[in-house]
């Protein structure tokens, strides 16, 4: 049994929330699902590593950026699911309403 508590990033987008009406789409998105996910696109990337040659020094985008890359997006949503629950960001604009809250 799992001691960790089940984070969800939950993404809500609202057209016309004023009058009631009009389209409410909602993303409940797994912080530990997506956890796994980057930390087994990390892997992939590092297996690809091994399989590639090196680009010219000129390239900008390599393996082992893409690497790191999904490295510290894993730091980044781990720091996100440490939290007790709270409100990312609320952002509305005109008749379009979009909150973003881990839970």
């Amino acid at each position: 049994m799992s001691s960790r508590v089940i984070r969800i990033l939950w993404v809500k987008v609202r057209t016309d929330p004023k009058n009631g009406g009009g389209l409410r789409l909602n993303f409940p998105i797994s912080l530990n699902v997506l956890l796994e996910l980057l930390d087994c696109f990390g892997d992939i990337a590092a297996v690809l590593g091994v399989f590639t040659r090196p680009g010219p020094a000129s390239q900008r985008f390599t393996v082992r950026t893409l690497k790191e890359l999904f490295a510290m997006l894993t730091e980044l949503v781990a720091s996100v699911a440490d939290k007790e629950p709270y409100d990312l960001a609320e952002v509305s604009d005109g008749n379009v309403l979009v909150s973003i809250r881990v839970r």
